[in-house]
């Protein structure tokens, strides 16, 4: 699941995106890798919290 919303940091639109995957995904570790990070494998681990499931939560600038 992606949930995006838009906050103001430092006088910036900024979007603040949450990644979630369900707790049935099998996997010792995900990151998440795009441009933003240069494909880094390592910058970006998920997280997995209460019920297993995976997440992690971004400011991107918007294009």
């Amino acid at each position: 699941m992606i949930c995006k919303t838009f906050v103001e940091i430092e006088g910036k639109i900024t979007a603040r995106v949450t990644f979630s995957l369900p707790n049935s995904i099998w996997a010792d570790r995900i990151t998440l890798v795009g441009d933003f990070n240069d494909w880094n494998t390592r910058s970006h681990p998920l997280s997995r919290v209460s019920g297993g499931v995976w997440t992690i939560t971004v400011d991107l600038e918007p294009p």
